[in-house]
C-alpha cells in the first residue's frame, strides 16, 4: 500500500487497531496515532496533546473506538481518552496504583475494560 511521501518513512513499534468501520489506527512509541483508510488510502496522523496544545510522549499500547464514536488511548501514563475534531486529549482518572493500560475493548452493554499493570478494570 502506497501512503504517500508523507509517510513512507513508518519506523519504531506501532500497535494496532481495525475500527469498525475498516479504518487502520496505529500508535506508537512516541504519542503519535496515525489513521489508515483502506479504501482510499488516505492517511491523518496526530500526536497527543493536552488542553494546551502541548504534545504528550507516551507510549500508546491499545487503541479503541467505542459505540459512543470515543477514542480510548492505552498508555504508559494510564487511560486517554481523544475528542477526534480537536485531537484533544483528556486523562481518566485510575486508581494510582495503575501506570500502564495495555489492552482496551467494549462489552455488548457499551461497558469499557482494560487491562492494566494491576489487572482487568471497568472503567
Amino acid at each position: 500500500m502506497n501512503l504517500g511521501k508523507k509517510h513512507q518513512t513508518f519506523s519504531g513499534r506501532f500497535h494496532i487497531y481495525k475500527g469498525k468501520n475498516g479504518n487502520i489506527w496505529l500508535g506508537n512509541n512516541w504519542g503519535e496515532i496515525v489513521i489508515i483508510d483502506p479504501l482510499t488510502n488516505e492517511v491523518e496522523s496526530f500526536h497527543l496533546q493536552n488542553n494546551k496544545g502541548e504534545r504528550i510522549q507516551t507510549v500508546i499500547y491499545s487503541l479503541c473506538l467505542d459505540s459512543w464514536n470515543r477514542l480510548w488511548v492505552g498508555t504508559s501514563n494510564g487511560l486517554m481518552q481523544v475528542e477526534l475534531e480537536t485531537h484533544e486529549c483528556k486523562s481518566i482518572k485510575l486508581p494510582e496504583e495503575i501506570k500502564n493500560v495495555f489492552a482496551i475493548a467494549e462489552d455488548k452493554e457499551g461497558n469499557v475494560w482494560i487491562g492494566t499493570d494491576r489487572g482487568l478494570k471497568k472503567t
